[in-house]
């Protein structure tokens, strides 16, 4: 797909010239490709990524080399829109941080809910610590402000779904408006959005935890200590933002945890940093393995995070990364 030209290149399309050809008239690209070739506010559609590697003759489809395409403004505007591309990018990436500063604002959520916490766990409770996309650096606005998981210690004899269905009973009673959800309890705070996940201790002294998943009407063994470190250890931040700010716009069904997970196998080998190609091959990688790739909680390798989503759930995920690679930068991220 392609952006609308602006009036001063609207008549002055990126096209191709072949060797020896230079009277014939120009072709476009494909639209696969990169269609226009404008000043540095062009925001090209992300499947235009790998352009130098991938020209094509847009009437027979067939691979051109690099030598034998010339733009009409030249490399230095291709190069120009290029970080024209990566303002936009760190544009969005601004507007959408979540503070997790010490003196963060939705940290103030915590002292509000937790005396109804302490007050269910009483004893039981080991420690209340901020944990899932808001502890690993991966929080965007539009999604949970905030994670909090209680740690209960493991002489607790209560079953697991009791202990889901006893906390959200009593935010009930405290005069929330709770909401069950797969593994924790989901609140709104002062307009915050807040998920409590009560885990109890598989031993006294590690970070594993068993919970209690009300999907599959079983328990869950996890170690967020584990999530945390692979995730925000993975310089891949912001691929993985960019990724949740698509899915929080366009109301894409994708939790978080498998969303991030697919994001660090699919840039397996990518170079750290390089976000816009980076970006590109995610969205390609949704389209080609989603359906059928096979992704484990590193922390349990019995817990197969990838079948959250159903075959459905999943071609609707595909479908809009198709046409996520069809659209300009600025329709897929905003």
């Amino acid at each position: 797909m392609v952006l609308t030209a602006s009036a001063a290149s609207a008549s002055r399309p990126f096209g191709i010239t072949p060797q020896g050809a230079r009277g014939e008239s120009r072709k476009r690209l494909s639209p696969f490709l990169v269609q226009i070739c404008r000043a540095r506010s062009v925001l090209y559609s992300p499947s235009a990524m790998g352009v130098q590697r991938h020209w094509r003759d847009y009437t027979t489809g067939h691979a051109l080399s690099a030598a034998r395409v010339t733009c009409e403004f030249g490399s230095a505007a291709y190069s120009a829109a290029m970080v024209g591309i990566d303002e936009h990018l760190r544009e969005v990436l601004a507007r959408h941080r979540v503070d997790t500063g010490l003196f963060s604002p939705v940290r103030g959520v915590q002292p509000l809910i937790e005396p109804v916490i302490q007050t269910w766990g009483g004893p039981f409770i080991v420690d209340i610590r901020t944990s899932g996309s808001f502890a690993k650096g991966t929080a965007v606005h539009g999604g949970t402000d905030i994670d909090l998981f209680v740690s209960l210690t493991s002489t607790l004899t209560d079953t697991l779904q009791r202990i889901s269905d006893t906390l959200f009973n009593a935010f009930l009673q405290a005069g929330y408006a709770p909401r069950r959800q797969n593994v924790s309890t989901g609140l709104t705070v002062n307009g915050w959005k807040v998920d409590v996940t009560p885990a109890r201790r598989q031993d006294q002294y590690g970070n594993y935890h068993s919970l209690w998943s009300t999907k599959t009407g079983s328990w869950l063994q996890t170690n967020i200590s584990e999530h945390i470190r692979v995730v925000s250890n993975s310089g891949r931040l912001d691929e993985i933002r960019l990724i949740k700010i698509w899915r929080n716009h366009f109301g894409i069904d994708w939790q978080s945890f498998y969303l991030e997970l697919f994001v660090l196998d699919a840039l397996r080998g990518a170079r750290v940093g390089n976000v816009q190609e980076n970006i590109v091959t995610v969205f390609r990688a949704i389209t080609t393995s989603l359906a059928n790739k096979r992704l484990v909680d590193p922390a349990n390798t019995n817990n197969v995070v990838s079948n959250v989503l159903t075959a459905d759930a999943k071609g609707a995920v595909i479908k809009s990364a198709q046409v996520a690679l069809e659209s300009p930068w600025n329709v897929v991220f905003q």
